[in-house]
C-alpha cells in the first residue's frame, strides 16, 4: 500500500516519499492531505502540486524546476497563505549544491551553495499576505538529520497581491555535473482567512 495509516488521519501517519519505491501517486497524497483538512473543518486546498522529476544538467547554470503563477486576487485578504513543501536529493559528491524558492523574482528560500553530500532535502514553508503590500515567508530547512538553517524568514515589500506574481523553484551546481540535484516534488496548498 503507497500510504500506510498508524491511527487516524489527525494521529501518526507515515508516508512513503513521492519518487521512492512504492511512494504514492499526487491523487493519493492530494486525497490524503484533503482528508485531513477536512476533519480540521478548514479552509485550505491543494492549490499546485509538481511531482515530476526535475534535474539539474551538466551545467552550473541556475535550472528552473517548479513554476506556478500565483493568479492576481488568491491571496487577497491580510493572512492569506501557502503552505509549501519540496523534496530535494543531492548527489553523493562533494560538489557545492544550490535549492532556490522565488516569489516575482525576489528570493524568498536560498540554501547557498552548499557541500551537500548524498542527502535528502525537507522544505517546509508558509508565504503569507502580512499586509495589502507585503508577503512574509517562514521556511523550515532540514538537510539530512540536520536543520540548515533552522528557520528562514523573509519579507518582500512592495509586492501587489491583484496582479499575478510567478513562484518558483531553481537549482544549481556548482561544478559541471549532471543530477547533482533532483528535485522530487513540490506542494502548495493554499488557506484563506
Amino acid at each position: 500500500m503507497a500510504l500506510t495509516r498508524l491511527h487516524n488521519p489527525l494521529s501518526q501517519v507515515i508516508i512513503r516519499m513521492i519518487g521512492d519505491v512504492g511512494g504514492p501517486r499526487a491523487d493519493q497524497v492530494s486525497n490524503e492531505l484533503n482528508q485531513i483538512i477536512t476533519a480540521f473543518n478548514t479552509t485550505i486546498g491543494v492549490y499546485f502540486a509538481d511531482v515530476a522529476v526535475r534535474q539539474t544538467g551538466a551545467n552550473t547554470t541556475e535550472t528552473d524546476f517548479s513554476t506556478k503563477t500565483v493568479l492576481a486576487n488568491t491571496m487577497a485578504a491580510n493572512g492569506d497563505l501557502l503552505l509549501f513543501f519540496s523534496r530535494v536529493a543531492y548527489a553523493a559528491n562533494g560538489n557545492n549544491k544550490r535549492y532556490r524558492v522565488y516569489w516575482d523574482g525576489n528570493v524568498i528560500f536560498d540554501t547557498t551553495a552548499q557541500a551537500f553530500n548524498g542527502v535528502n532535502q525537507f522544505l517546509i514553508g508558509v508565504i503569507y499576505r502580512e499586509t495589502s503590500t507585503v508577503l512574509s515567508t517562514v521556511f523550515g530547512n532540514i538537510v539530512g538529520a540536520a536543520i540548515n538553517p533552522a528557520v528562514s524568514v523573509t519579507a518582500v515589500s512592495p509586492t501587489s497581491f491583484s496582479v499575478d506574481k510567478v513562484l518558483k523553484t531553481t537549482g544549481q551546481n556548482g561544478t559541471a555535473t549532471a543530477g547533482d540535484i533532483t528535485q522530487a516534488g513540490v506542494f502548495m496548498l493554499k488557506g484563506s482567512v
